[in-house]
Protein backbone atom coordinates (compact mmCIF):
# COMPACT_ATOMS: atom_id res chain seq x y z
CA UNK A 1 0.00 0.00 0.00
CA UNK A 2 1.37 3.48 -1.31
CA UNK A 3 0.42 6.76 1.18
CA UNK A 4 1.31 10.33 0.68
CA UNK A 5 2.05 12.39 3.79
CA UNK A 6 1.16 15.92 4.57
CA UNK A 7 -0.28 16.13 0.91
CA UNK A 8 3.97 16.37 -0.65
CA UNK A 9 4.01 14.54 -4.09
CA UNK A 10 4.51 10.81 -3.87
CA UNK A 11 7.06 9.83 -6.31
CA UNK A 12 8.19 6.47 -6.97
CA UNK A 13 11.40 4.78 -9.24
CA UNK A 14 10.62 1.64 -10.07
CA UNK A 15 13.29 -0.40 -12.06
CA UNK A 16 13.81 -2.26 -15.55
CA UNK A 17 13.32 -5.87 -14.84
CA UNK A 18 12.20 -7.97 -18.06
CA UNK A 19 13.32 -11.80 -19.08
CA UNK A 20 12.77 -13.62 -21.92
CA UNK A 21 12.37 -17.07 -23.18
CA UNK A 22 15.08 -16.53 -26.00
CA UNK A 23 15.12 -20.27 -26.68
CA UNK A 24 15.08 -22.81 -24.16
CA UNK A 25 17.03 -23.47 -22.61
CA UNK A 26 18.46 -19.84 -22.54
CA UNK A 27 16.77 -17.13 -20.37
CA UNK A 28 17.70 -13.78 -21.34
CA UNK A 29 16.97 -10.58 -19.38
CA UNK A 30 17.59 -7.24 -18.18
CA UNK A 31 17.59 -5.65 -14.60
CA UNK A 32 19.35 -2.99 -12.69
CA UNK A 33 22.81 -3.36 -13.01
CA UNK A 34 24.30 -5.41 -10.47
CA UNK A 35 20.97 -6.50 -8.43
CA UNK A 36 20.26 -9.89 -7.86
CA UNK A 37 16.69 -11.61 -9.12
CA UNK A 38 14.86 -14.41 -8.41
CA UNK A 39 13.72 -16.39 -11.33
CA UNK A 40 11.03 -18.46 -11.11
CA UNK A 41 10.23 -21.06 -14.29
CA UNK A 42 7.14 -23.65 -14.59
CA UNK A 43 7.60 -25.76 -17.41
CA UNK A 44 4.37 -27.04 -18.78
CA UNK A 45 4.58 -31.09 -17.95
CA UNK A 46 6.34 -30.58 -15.05
CA UNK A 47 5.64 -30.44 -10.70
CA UNK A 48 8.20 -28.41 -9.96
CA UNK A 49 9.42 -24.56 -10.55
CA UNK A 50 12.61 -23.80 -11.48
CA UNK A 51 14.53 -21.72 -9.18
CA UNK A 52 17.22 -19.47 -10.29
CA UNK A 53 19.27 -16.39 -9.03
CA UNK A 54 20.66 -14.29 -11.83
CA UNK A 55 22.69 -11.56 -11.73
CA UNK A 56 22.84 -8.93 -13.84
CA UNK A 57 26.01 -6.89 -15.31
CA UNK A 58 27.29 -3.62 -15.15
CA UNK A 59 24.79 -2.99 -18.10
CA UNK A 60 22.12 -4.35 -16.29
CA UNK A 61 22.25 -8.04 -18.59
CA UNK A 62 21.95 -11.32 -17.81
CA UNK A 63 21.86 -14.54 -19.53
CA UNK A 64 20.59 -18.15 -18.10
CA UNK A 65 21.30 -20.98 -19.47
CA UNK A 66 18.71 -23.75 -18.26
CA UNK A 67 19.90 -26.84 -20.02
CA UNK A 68 20.90 -28.62 -17.26
CA UNK A 69 17.24 -28.50 -15.31
CA UNK A 70 15.37 -29.17 -19.02
CA UNK A 71 15.98 -31.85 -21.03
CA UNK A 72 13.14 -30.61 -23.92
CA UNK A 73 13.72 -27.78 -26.05
CA UNK A 74 10.35 -27.45 -27.48
CA UNK A 75 8.62 -27.09 -23.69
CA UNK A 76 6.18 -24.95 -23.12
CA UNK A 77 6.99 -22.45 -20.06
CA UNK A 78 5.89 -19.26 -18.15
CA UNK A 79 7.78 -17.55 -15.29
CA UNK A 80 8.86 -14.86 -12.94
CA UNK A 81 11.71 -12.56 -12.29
CA UNK A 82 11.57 -10.49 -8.80
CA UNK A 83 13.93 -8.47 -6.70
Amino acid sequence: MLSRANDKPLHLTVPQLAASLVELPTVEGIAPPGVTAQLSLKVQGSPAAIEKQVVADSQGAFTVDLSAQLSDPDAVATGSLTL
